[in-house]
């Protein structure tokens, strides 16, 4: 009788090879990790740190010569988080296979197939996280803010905004995400152009925004896209836009590695949950329906929403919409 589990290829329940390639993706337009950074955790459900207005409160700590000196425990409360499955599958088809199977070509071919694939699961968990942050009914009332017209003054419109997630966290915002059209809002705006006129208002970018703005840890412009209606491309960021929050400075990703900086136990705008050694790619399997090779690609992850305002909603960021030009 044969041991079906005798070779470690057969024990094996995930390539090591292409999951490295997976978990090695990154994309530099995206900003669900400039967002949301991810740190790991160990199980698919359970209680993280909710932030929220306990460290505010003052004591009077005076205390006369034997009486009991006032003690205080650590005081938070939790929230839940439930890990989401986010599944792809990419797909060799063996005349192809066949074709590149001399030499390393075949790891390349999947390779190629699982970096295509990484990219397609980004682009999905880059809708979600974007789904999350824009939406209104998720922050404090007064988080939100509509223009709904032009812009004279942007330092006046962030300044104000930054003093709100102040009052709701106790810090500046440092962090800012603006649509495509904003940008090229603000490169146009008189004020800004006035301080470039002696170089070029096409000098005008995104790190000058963020110095302009007091925003440490950056601005990102939001130029990906989807697939919309009648097979064109709209941005994902919606039109109009800015999402101003605190993150700990240095706590972001560009794909699906954890991020340096990120600690579930500091207080941010959102952190991206990722179930640690994920995502993987699992062992090729060959599929006789439609003769091509398979792997699956598998995340498990979620984003949530960290430190809250005087209400219980999203206090560490304010979504500014309906600017024009």
């Amino acid at each position: 009788m044969v041991d079906i589990y005798s070779t470690d290829a057969q024990l094996r329940v995930n390539d090591p090879v292409i999951t490295s390639v997976v978990q090695g993706y990154a994309n530099s337009v995206g900003i669900a990790g400039f967002i949301a950074p991810t740190v790991p955790v160990t199980t698919r459900a359970g209680q993280v740190v909710r932030f929220g207005r306990e460290d505010f409160v003052v004591m009077d700590l005076n205390r006369a010569p034997g009486a009991t000196i006032k003690r205080v425990s650590p005081s938070f409360s939790t929230d839940s988080y439930f890990i989401r499955q986010h599944a792809i599958g990419s797909a060799v088809p063996r005349e192809v296979y066949e074709e590149a199977i001399n030499g390393e070509a075949r790891i390349d071919l999947r390779s190629r197939a699982a970096s295509r694939t990484a990219a397609l699961l980004y682009q999905s968990w880059e809708a979600r996280v974007i789904a999350q942050v824009y939406d209104p009914t998720r922050y404090e009332p007064g988080n939100v803010v509509a223009v709904g017209g032009p812009v004279a003054d942007f330092d006046n419109l962030i300044s104000d905004a930054q003093e709100q997630v102040r009052r709701q966290i106790g810090r500046y915002a440092n962090s800012a995400v603006i649509a495509s059209d904003v940008f090229r809002f603000t490169k146009r705006n008189a004020v800004y152009r006035d301080r470039v006129k002696y170089t070029s208002s096409a000098s005008i970018n995104s790190d000058m925004i963020a110095a302009w703005w007091d925003l440490s840890r950056g601005v990102r412009v939001g130029t990906r896209q989807r697939l919309g209606n009648a097979g064109r491309l709209v941005d994902m960021v919606p039109a109009g836009s800015i999402l101003l929050f605190y993150n700990p400075e240095g706590a972001v990703n560009d794909g699906f590695m954890p991020a340096d900086g990120a600690d579930r136990a500091e207080a941010a705008f959102a952190y991206t949950y990722q179930l640690e050694g994920y995502p993987i790619a699992e062992a090729e399997r060959y599929d006789p329906d439609n003769k091509t090779y398979v792997t699956d690609l598998i995340a498990e992850q979620d984003i949530q929403l960290v430190s809250m305002g005087e209400t219980g909603k999203a206090g560490a960021g304010v979504l500014i919409t309906g600017i024009t030009g």
